[in-house]
C-alpha cells in the first residue's frame, strides 16, 4: 500500500476553512436524529395510552410544539452556517449545541415517561414548559455565539460584507423570537408551579400561541434561506 503524500499547508488551510461548519452541521444533525427518535416513541405511546380526551389533546399539542422547536432551532443552525468564518471549534461550540440537544430530548422525555397513564399532570406540564424554556435559552446562546463569530467584517471580502451584516441583524431578531418563546414557557411553568391552574381551554390557547410563534420563526428561516441562496 502506497504511503499518501504529506499534507501541505494549503490542504490544512482548506480543511480548517470548513472545520467549524462541518462541526455544526454534523453535531446538529446527530442531535436532531436522536431527538426525533424520542418524539416518535412519545407519539407511539399517545396512540396506545388510555387518557381523557382533553388530556390527550394537550399532550398532542405539547408534541407538536416540541417538533416545531426542533425544526426552528435546526433551521436556524443550518440556514446560515456556511456564512461562518473558518476556524477550530471552541468549548462553546460544543457545549451550546449539546445543551440544545439535551433540552430538546427533555421536551419529549417528560411526555415519554407518562405514555401509559397521566398520573401527574402538573409534573408533565411544568417539565414540558421548563424544557422548552431551556431550549429557548440555549438557542439564544447559540445565536449570540454565531453573531460573535460574524462580528469582524474584515474576515469577509468587501463584496459580501453587507450581506453578512444583514444576516447578523436577522440573527438578532431570531434571538428575540427565541426569548419570547422562553418567556411564554417560563410563565406557563411558573403559573402551574404556583398552583394557578388555567382552565383546559386556557392551557390550549397558551400552547397554541407558542406553536404559532415557532411556526412564524420557521417561516422567517425560510426567508433567510431565500436571501442567502444568492450565493448558490
Amino acid at each position: 500500500m502506497a504511503t499518501p503524500p504529506p499534507l501541505t499547508p494549503a490542504q490544512l488551510r482548506e480543511r480548517l476553512h470548513t472545520h467549524l461548519i462541518d462541526h455544526y452541521t454534523q453535531l446538529h444533525g446527530t442531535l436532531v436524529s436522536i431527538t426525533l427518535g424520542a418524539a416518535a416513541f412519545a407519539a407511539a405511546g399517545f396512540v396506545t395510552a388510555k387518557t381523557k380526551p382533553g388530556d390527550s389533546i394537550l399532550m398532542w399539542l405539547f408534541w407538536v410544539g416540541g417538533l416545531l422547536i426542533i425544526g426552528a432551532v435546526y433551521a436556524g443552525a443550518v440556514t446560515g452556517v456556511f456564512v461562518l468564518p473558518g476556524g477550530i471549534p471552541s468549548l462553546l461550540d460544543l457545549f451550546i449545541p449539546l445543551g440544545i440537544g439535551l433540552s430538546q430530548f427533555m421536551v419529549f422525555g417528560v411526555l415519554t415517561a407518562n405514555v401509559v397513564t397521566i398520573s401527574d399532570p402538573d409534573g408533565i406540564i411544568i417539565g414540558w414548559f421548563a424544557a422548552m424554556a431551556a431550549v429557548g435559552v440555549f438557542a439564544i446562546l447559540g445565536i449570540w455565539r454565531a453573531r460573535s463569530l460574524l462580528e469582524d467584517p474584515t474576515r469577509y471580502d468587501v463584496t459580501v460584507q453587507s450581506d453578512v451584516a444583514k444576516y447578523r441583524e436577522r440573527l438578532a431578531r431570531d434571538a428575540g423570537g427565541a426569548g419570547f418563546v422562553a418567556v411564554l414557557c417560563v410563565a406557563g411553568a411558573a403559573l402551574r408551579a404556583a398552583n394557578i391552574v388555567l382552565p383546559l381551554y386556557g392551557m390550549y390557547i397558551h400552547v397554541v400561541v407558542i406553536i404559532g410563534v415557532l411556526a412564524f420563526g420557521l417561516s422567517q428561516h425560510r426567508g433567510a434561506a431565500k436571501e442567502l441562496n444568492k450565493f448558490a
